[in-house]
């Protein structure tokens, strides 16, 4: 899990830390990879992460975690699974 360190508007972030359970963190990333071949969401931010292909494997680690993140959400919302949810917050959930 990423660390993050904030003081006024400065906004750092730390490495990648290996806590949690580790099968977990590999279900994750195996789902991050099949990702990338079925969901539009997850190649457009697979691109903008990866900075053109420089840091994949780093990229990939960073998607499975907003995968967890939106899972999470869904899991605690009761909602499905939403290819833009940016665009539906905009919208007022509608």
């Amino acid at each position: 899990m990423p660390r993050q360190y904030q003081s006024g508007e400065c906004d750092r972030r730390g490495r990648i830390t290996r806590r949690g359970p580790g099968l977990l963190r590999k279900l994750l990333v195996e789902c991050a990879w099949v990702m990338l071949r079925y969901n539009g969401w997850a190649r457009e931010q697979y691109r903008r992460l990866s900075r053109g292909g420089a840091r994949r494997k780093q990229a990939v680690v960073a998607l499975a975690r907003k995968l967890l993140v939106r899972c999470w959400a869904m899991l605690r919302d009761g909602t499905d699974w939403q290819e833009r949810p940016e665009a539906v917050a905009a919208s007022g959930g509608e």
